[in-house]
This record gives structure tokens, C-alpha cells and sequence, in this order.
């Protein structure tokens, strides 16, 4: 797995190419709401340890929901998906 370096980002929320790239928390929600699919994610790895705090508060944005945008409870959402 990739490790993304939050400095190399610029705050998009679809990174990379639109068949294997990298979505940020927001879009998984969003998607997730409308209840969009198939579709596979999985949590990615991003290296924090010598980041400004500036940059932090960026990277924290792309975890809060998009306006308007309620995202299902995700526990919840896996339990019904697998049975």
C-alpha cells in the first residue's frame, strides 16, 4: 500500500486515476448516501509525522461530511451489506 504524503496534495477528493485512485473521506460518504455502488474502499495511509498544523487542518477537512451530505452509520451499513 501507498503512503500519501499530505504535503503532495492540493485538497481534491478524488486523487489519482478514476479506476484505482484514492477517494477522501467526504466523497466515501457522499457515495455512500446515495447509496452508490459497487464499488470497493479501503482506508489509506497517510504520513502525518513532520506535517504543519496548517496542513493538518486541511487534511482533517476532507473527513468532515460535504454540506447537505448525511453519511450512514458505517457499522451498520457493513452488517447489512454482508448478510
Amino acid at each position: 500500500m501507498p503512503i500519501i504524503d499530505p504535503r503532495r496534495w492540493a485538497g481534491e477528493d478524488f486523487i489519482g486515476s478514476s479506476h484505482g485512485g484514492a477517494i477522501s473521506r467526504r466523497t466515501l460518504d457522499w457515495l455512500l448516501s446515495i447509496q452508490a455502488g459497487p464499488f470497493f474502499a479501503e482506508p489509506i495511509a497517510v504520513n502525518v509525522a513532520e506535517i504543519t498544523r496548517e496542513e493538518r487542518d486541511k487534511l482533517e477537512a476532507a473527513r468532515d461530511p460535504l454540506p447537505g451530505v448525511t453519511p450512514p452509520d458505517l457499522e451498520a451499513f457493513i452488517q447489512n451489506a454482508v448478510n
